[in-house]
């Protein structure tokens, strides 16, 4: 099994460190980070040595009482032996947003929605209007309406 050693799981490893109390927690966690810059060539050194770093950090955690730090840990070495998907893990702890999501950004991508399946209701409608009784399966109503409007399928 090859080991994921990329920037979503440094970011999240500095994350950790941040959340972690213990100062011995800390030195197995840099430990961890110091062993994924030793790669070559600018890539980041991944292997079974990352994941026994890992693991040894989760359970110094372990033993001071430090439980988020290491679910997050965990969750760490899940990432890095291919349990979480990379999407999930960014989205999960938001590694390349910076604080709350932008209220902006999510009302313009409601109204882009809206906008396209109102688009989309409008030429079905236009369609059912043209064409009474016409079904799903009959893909001839669909290719000439796609030609007229313009629209491929």
């Amino acid at each position: 099994m090859e080991i994921r050693a990329d920037r979503a799981l440094e970011l999240q490893l500095r994350q950790i460190d941040e959340h972690a109390v213990e100062q011995r927690v800390k030195e197995w966690i840099y430990r961890a980070l110091a062993h994924m810059a030793g790669g070559t060539g600018g890539h980041r050194h991944g292997g079974a040595e990352l994941v026994a770093l890992l693991a040894e950090a989760r359970q110094r955690a372990a033993d001071y009482d430090e439980w988020n730090v290491v679910r997050l840990l965990q969750d760490s070495i899940d990432y890095a032996e291919g349990r979480i998907l990379k999407p999930v893990m960014e989205e999960q702890y938001r590694l390349f947003q910076d604080g709350l999501r932008s209220e902006t950004y999510r009302q313009f991508l409601a109204r882009t929605l809206e906008a396209n399946l109102k688009l989309f209701v409008d030429v079905g409608e236009k369609v059912l209007a043209e064409h009474p009784g016409v079904t799903l399966p009959d893909s001839s109503v669909g290719r000439r309406v796609s030609a007229a409007s313009g629209w491929t399928c």
